[in-house]
């Protein structure tokens, strides 16, 4: 069934997402985290950077691993290896197991549009093509257009909103040219221009002195 939001929720929302994570929002207002994240995608809302400097957004630390303690050691050996569950502990566990041919009532059909962030913060649209496999969403949409991405070109966001994947707002790029893209995003649109402008003329007098 699908939820209406009333107007004062949404407001919320687009009020506190730039600046809280999703995940305390959904929890505070008793709403599910992807519908956080589907309904930030629908109104156009994205994290501000100052969200990704501080601690609670989520992001680790370049260097930091967390539940170093829990974690398997090298050479252990689990207790039970080598051993079969005990009939009687089977038998009860057997009803609620998953049986072969079953689908789950919560499987997404093929075409499903999903926001995910990834190990950054940074959030992108994600859509499955098929019954195991999710793709980024803004590369299946070039493709279908342009066709395969080649090798060591990268897909990115004209005005650096991932979650914005419409066709004229994506352009194909070297990975070199995306860093330089990422490198300029924090200045003024009028200094990003200058730098824009500043690159087409060395690329032209470079070529012109390759002709030469």
């Amino acid at each position: 069934m699908r939820v209406r939001y009333t107007q004062e929720q949404l407001d919320e929302i687009r009020q506190r997402y730039p600046h809280e994570k999703s995940q305390v929002i959904a929890d505070s207002m008793g709403i599910k985290v992807q519908s956080i994240y589907n309904l930030a995608y629908k109104m156009d809302l994205k994290k501000t950077e100052e969200f990704f400097m501080t601690p609670g957004c989520g992001r680790l630390l370049k260097g930091t691993r967390n539940g170093i303690a829990g974690e398997f050691k090298k050479g252990n050996v689990p207790h039970n290896k080598g051993k079969k569950m005990p009939a009687e502990l089977y038998a009860k566990c057997r009803p609620t197991m998953f049986q072969k041919g079953s689908i789950p009532s919560n499987l997404k059909p093929i075409g499903y549009l999903s926001v995910r962030p990834d190990k950054t913060g940074r959030e992108y649209v994600h859509i499955k093509v098929d019954s195991q496999t999710w793709q980024l969403y803004h590369r299946v949409l070039w493709e279908q257009e342009h066709g395969p991405i080649p090798a060591k070109m990268k897909i990115v966001f004209i005005n650096g909103n991932t979650l914005d994947c419409r066709l004229d707002n994506l352009k194909m790029v070297t990975y070199q040219e995306a860093m330089l893209m990422n490198t300029i995003h924090r200045y003024t649109p009028e200094i990003k221009q200058l730098i824009r402008l500043n690159n087409k003329l060395k690329q032209k007098l470079n070529g012109k002195e390759q002709n030469q």
